[in-house]
């Protein structure tokens, strides 16, 4: 038998509402407020004899709210900056306080955006911050890249380089990932840079 008999898989139901607005011709921005019920999570439990087992009787919630800013594509230019405010919420037994989740992420604010400077060039730049009690995460990617349309044909040509660094990991809710005496003053940081290629057909 592979796996735990009578473990059955999570369940989660999403409620959410949202509103869009048009400013002008080519901003537009919106609100959602979203709602999730978690069920029958995977919960590591202690057995009268010692040992451990999996159940599923762990359950949660996550409220929060999306906004969004976006710039619509005008020939040279489109971004957007989107934030995100949530709450995540797990009790492992039924009688279990909630607690906030280990790997919640409070605060999430991402901006891009992208600008065509003519003659096939194009450069963009991407910028995400997320905030948590456990975390904190940042991270700035610049692209640029060259278009050479041909008819329906449209191949392109591209490079792409950023920095990232997560800071404060190590929190007691995350404990368990992290071994040492000085978890919270644990950075982690680096450089990443690529190339990719493609075409598109229109």
């Amino acid at each position: 038998v592979f796996g735990t008999p009578g473990l059955h898989s999570a369940t989660a139901v999403h409620y959410a509402l949202g509103v869009e607005q048009e400013l002008s011709r080519n901003v537009e921005v919106s609100v959602e407020p979203f709602y999730k019920q978690l069920d029958r999570l995977d919960t590591r439990v202690s057995r009268p004899d010692g040992a451990s087992e999996s159940v599923d009787v762990g359950a949660g919630h996550v409220v929060g709210v999306e906004s969004l800013l976006r710039y619509k594509p005008d020939g040279r230019f489109f971004g957007w900056i989107a934030y995100t405010l949530s709450r995540s919420m797990r009790r492992a037994t039924p009688s279990d306080p909630l607690v906030l989740f280990e790997f919640d992420q409070t605060h999430i604010l991402t901006m891009l955006g992208s600008y065509r400077l003519g003659r096939g060039w194009e450069f963009g730049a991407r910028f995400r911050y997320n905030l948590s009690p456990a975390f904190n995460l940042w991270q700035l990617n610049l692209v640029a890249g060259f278009h050479v349309p041909v008819g329906s044909w449209d191949p392109y040509f591209g490079v792409h380089g950023g920095y990232s660094a997560i800071g404060k990991l190590g929190d007691s809710s995350v404990s368990g990932l992290v071994t040492g005496s000085s978890i919270d003053q644990l950075d982690v940081k680096g450089f990443n840079v690529g190339i990719n290629f493609g075409v598109d057909y229109y």
